[in-house]
């Protein structure tokens, strides 16, 4: 199937593009663009490091070979009890269990009543925790989306390029200019200027409050929620 007009254009242009350093010195950017552009490519570039540290606080409670070394080095805590029982558990529902355990050694004494505040405190945080983790799903949720929102912003930059070389390639043409031509470069240049304009807002609202530094401010004020809630469980127990 013979390519059409466009896309021949397209690669023709992509091709001189790469062999040719174009110095653009008739159609600069606008205001605030390069600026933009730069920060946005570094925050689309990082989105997956952002999803990891995200999925990394959604897990850590689980542990990795450290917790898992503690556990195969931890004995019995009673007859009836033993670590292997927690594999299953997270480490707040482990240390949970432990308190609870404590609060069957001697009903009476302060270690029981210790061991009870100490296993509420613990049962607790892993209900926080898990509150968390919803709060920090729907960010991971909304960083999928981002990495949709940079396909299509990617296309709108493609464009303003496209139209920026065109437009620096006509402008520097030393071939007469018939009034055909000049309306064509006035379409150009109004073209260019309003494509960088929605191009410039979508970056800004990728980079802003809407976007990935909305999700860090969010992600923060979930882990803030969770440490605050986990600091007052944990004062109760004295």
């Amino acid at each position: 199937m013979p390519m059409d007009k466009e896309t021949v254009k397209d690669i023709q242009r992509s091709i001189a593009m790469k062999l040719n350093r174009v110095e653009y010195t008739e159609v600069p950017l606008i205001e605030g663009y390069s600026e933009a552009e730069d920060c946005y490519k570094r925050f689309r570039d990082s989105l997956k490091k952002i999803s990891d540290s995200i999925t990394w606080l959604m897990t850590y409670e689980y542990g990795g070979s450290k917790m898992k070394s503690l556990y195969s080095k931890m004995t019995m805590i009673t007859s009836t009890s033993r670590i292997g029982q927690f594999k299953n558990y997270d480490i707040y529902e482990a240390n949970g269990l432990i308190g609870l355990e404590f609060s069957k050694i001697g009903v009476a004494s302060s270690l029981s009543d210790t061991g009870k505040k100490y296993s509420k405190a613990y049962m607790d945080i892993s209900r926080y925790k898990l509150e968390m983790n919803s709060r920090l799903e729907q960010q991971l949720k909304k960083i999928s989306d981002l990495r949709d929102h940079s396909n299509a912003i990617d296309k709108k930059r493609k464009k303003v390029s496209n139209i920026r070389y065109d437009l620096e390639m006509e402008k520097k043409s030393k071939e007469p200019k018939t009034p055909s031509m000049v309306s064509r470069e006035n379409d150009m240049e109004r073209t260019f200027k309003e494509t960088s304009k929605e191009a410039l807002k979508e970056m800004e609202r990728f980079i802003g409050n809407d976007g990935v530094s909305g999700v860090l401010q969010k992600v923060a004020e979930a882990h803030r929620m969770f440490t605050e809630k986990s600091a007052k469980a944990l004062e109760e127990v004295k």
